[in-house]
């Protein structure tokens, strides 16, 4: 890769036109999980009375049922941003070739 080409890249990542956040809303979500196992473990643990095993194991359940979803709802709006780019991207280069066409007249008709 040439210079130029690698002072083309680290400006491209520097703008705003690239989002970072998807690739580091991953490693939130793991995170996020592994923080979740720690408290149910040391929940489980810990000095209660019996009914509060089963409790924890269904707070547990419900905990990452709704981290995981937190998790792909944020992952969903990049992912709808990502394809409005592409469409806007694909509707200019369209525009912009039906700009370039040259309009069809009667002279260009009868003197190919």
């Amino acid at each position: 890769m040439s210079l130029l080409n690698k002072i083309s890249h680290v400006l491209h990542c520097l703008s705003l036109d690239r989002m970072v956040a998807p690739v580091l809303l991953r490693g939130v979500y793991w995170f996020g999980l592994l923080i979740i196992l720690i408290a149910v473990i040391s929940t489980l643990f810990s000095d209660q009375p019996a009914f509060g095993m089963p409790l924890a194991l269904i707070a547990a359940a419900i905990t990452l049922l709704f981290w995981r979803l937190f998790c792909e709802l944020l992952i969903l709006f990049f992912n709808i941003h990502a394809r409005l780019t592409e469409i806007r991207d694909l509707l200019d280069t369209r525009q912009t070739r039906i700009e370039s066409r040259k309009p069809i007249t009667s002279t260009s008709i009868e003197n190919p």
